[in-house]
């Protein structure tokens, strides 16, 4: 999976994740999460980011147990030392609280 793919997948996962609610077979874009932290694809920080920025439980309803499990992971693989993001994933209220968890995970040693 080239890169170009990969932002293809997340960039319509983090502009219309209420889509994929209806798609239950759908997961490309579960492994384009993997497949980038994998290769610690800085320039996919912003997209995963976005991608669990939205308000509420939706970016979980369609990622399941992603957040919970590795997206402290994830996130620490692509952010490249840049925690600003992450600062503003953990400071904004709107943001499911187990994505700010995750947030606040990707900033420990």
């Amino acid at each position: 999976m080239c890169f170009r793919s990969g932002e293809n997948t997340l960039e319509n996962f983090s502009n219309n994740p209420s889509e994929l609610l209806d798609k239950n077979d759908y997961i490309l874009h579960i492994y384009a999460l993997y497949l980038l932290a994998q290769f610690s694809e800085a320039l996919a920080y912003p997209l995963i980011v976005k991608s669990f920025s939205a308000p509420g439980d939706i970016s979980m309803d369609v990622t399941g147990d992603i957040v919970t499990e590795d997206l402290g992971r994830i996130f620490a693989s692509v952010s490249h030392g840049n925690i600003e993001p992450l600062k503003q994933l953990i400071s904004n209220q709107q943001i499911n609280e187990y994505v700010r968890s995750a947030a606040l995970e990707a900033l420990l040693p």
